[in-house]
């Protein structure tokens, strides 16, 4: 997995379509968030794997809720997109990593919650 610059010049599935997928792919609804934090009871702790997380949309609005949250995406386009928004939106607990979900390795740690949004596969 690259974790350092996700914008590495490897492009798949949606190269080319990051810029516009992060401004306007639609959300998810402020009421699921709430739902999820609450019957999760998201307290601040713990960490989040997003897999297949495109530009962030399911992992920036929950990072508030964890103590670390780490981004996985094939695409460097999308995941530069997602480093764009946690830097505009001042997020400091976020980790993007270029990768898929096939190559997850134990020594990533350990997460309390794995989400997987719109992805057709990471």
């Amino acid at each position: 997995m690259n974790t350092s610059d996700p914008d590495d010049g490897t492009n798949g599935l949606f190269a080319g379509t990051a810029w516009h997928y992060a401004r306007y792919r639609p959300g998810y609804p402020q009421a699921f968030f709430d739902d999820l934090v609450e019957h999760l009871r998201l307290d601040g702790t713990g960490r989040l794997l997003d897999l297949g997380c495109g530009a962030g949309q399911l992992t920036l609005p929950l990072a508030a809720h964890v103590a670390e949250a780490v981004g996985l995406d094939p695409e460097s386009e999308m995941l530069s997109e997602a480093a764009r928004l946690t830097r505009d939106l001042g997020v400091t607990n976020v980790t993007w990593l270029q990768g898929s979900s096939a190559q997850v390795q134990a020594d990533l740690g350990h997460f309390r919650l794995v989400t997987m949004g719109r992805s057709l596969s990471s």
